[in-house]
């Protein structure tokens, strides 16, 4: 009676610091979920070309639902753009015929700790004014806490959502470059944002914070395998299920959240990797079995899952097994974006999206949390083989 969650990092209660760390060459909007601060990322590069009168955001085929939820509620129209069918990343010549007069920005995916292309990407959109948005909601972006850390991107987004790799049960950041620092104050000014961060000194922050420490012990506990196993019983709760649902509203990050941001970031930052290292150590690859990591080793940081590719029919067999070992297998979003319930009548497509559908029919997710054994990791190995 185990079941292992597919991502499972318990949050630090221990040692809450007030302090939010600040990111290197830019400013930090703490928002309430990695949602809100896509779309504003969206709304500034709305805001930075004006003349447009029906902006447009190209979104990879493949990802999350709520990468469309923010740009509608920017005001901006979703454009899906094909991936590769065995990379996660676009498919760079979808994308530059994609890059019609209407698009004002581009969201770059870091896929489980994958990175996107940006080098490539930005060769397309600078020169033709289109700002690149990077979303690092699957990674947090630890090298931007350096000095010597850096981007090519306009803007960085993380969350601090259930399942992230920072994880504070909601929240969100946006890190906006310092030369589009007017266009965050315009957005302030015309959406009246406040933050509302002094709630981490008055005494409705102190009585919040306790409610918060509650929800997280309580959260920390069902995290456990032996607790995910009844859990995972009970259908109703659609563990794990890809749903649509609309951004509603934007504000500041919870006084909660932000209280425990910047101990849980540290934690993460210095997280051990043995798990991800040892898949890419004693997983074989195949024909068939490809580890995304491996065959993308240019581009792997910190793993949130380890992400692989399991495509030939013989190993449909193989394939179920995992799913059905309650060892924290997961095909993730499992199908293309446009694919997802209540997705198509909202979002224009470039092209056709093959590669984003062979890519959700084939990806599996191994976990790299905390929480997996040895034996865990002997199990899959054996499944695998």
């Amino acid at each position: 009676m185990r079941c292992l969650p597919p991502v499972g990092r318990a949050l630090d209660l221990g040692t809450a610091k007030r302090n939010l760390p600040e990111f290197f060459g830019f400013s930090s909007l703490w928002l309430n979920s990695g949602t809100a601060a896509l779309s504003v990322a969206c709304s500034i590069a709305r805001s930075a070309r004006p003349e447009i009168e029906s902006p447009k955001v190209i979104l990879p085929a493949y990802g999350c639902p709520d990468l469309v939820a923010a740009a509608i509620f920017a005001g901006v129209k979703p454009v899906l753009v094909d991936i590769g069918s065995e990379d996660p990343g676009y498919n760079i010549e979808a994308l530059e015929q994609a890059l019609s007069n209407q698009v004002v920005a581009v969201v770059a995916v870091n896929f489980l700790g994958l990175r996107e292309r940006l080098e490539s990407i930005q060769a397309l959109t600078e020169p033709r004014g289109i700002l690149l948005i990077e979303d690092r909601a699957q990674s947090f972006p630890e090298e931007l806490l350096d000095d010597a850390g850096s981007t090519l991107a306009d803007m960085v987004l993380t969350s601090f959502g259930r399942g992230k790799p920072v994880n504070l049960m909601g929240g969100g950041l946006l890190l906006v470059a310092e030369q589009w620092q007017a266009l965050l104050q315009r957005w302030r000014e015309e959406s009246s944002f406040r933050s509302s961060l002094g709630l981490l000194r008055d005494s409705g922050g102190k009585a919040s914070s306790i409610t918060y420490q509650c929800k997280a012990r309580i959260f920390n506990t069902l995290l456990r395998p032996s607790m995910y196993y009844w859990l995972n019983l009970l259908p109703f709760l659609k563990l794990g299920a890809t749903e649509h649902h609309p951004l509603l509203n934007i504000s500041t990050i919870s006084a909660g959240e932000a209280r425990h941001a910047g101990s849980n970031i540290l934690g993460y930052v210095n997280e051990d990797r043995s798990v991800e290292l040892w898949y890419s150590a004693q997983l074989p690859g195949s024909a068939g079995v490809k580890l995304l990591p491996k065959v993308l080793a240019s581009r792997a940081g910190r793993l949130l899952r380890y992400p692989l590719l399991v495509s030939a029919p013989e190993n449909d067999a193989m394939r179920g097994a995992l799913l059905s070992s309650r060892l924290g297998v997961s095909p993730f979003y499992e199908r293309a974006l446009v694919d997802i319930p209540g997705i198509a009548d909202k979002v224009e497509i470039a092209d056709r999206v093959d590669g984003a559908r062979q890519f959700a029919r084939s990806l599996l997710t191994l976990p790299v949390h905390s929480g997996v054994r040895v034996r865990d990791q002997k199990l899959i190995l054996r499944l695998l083989k």
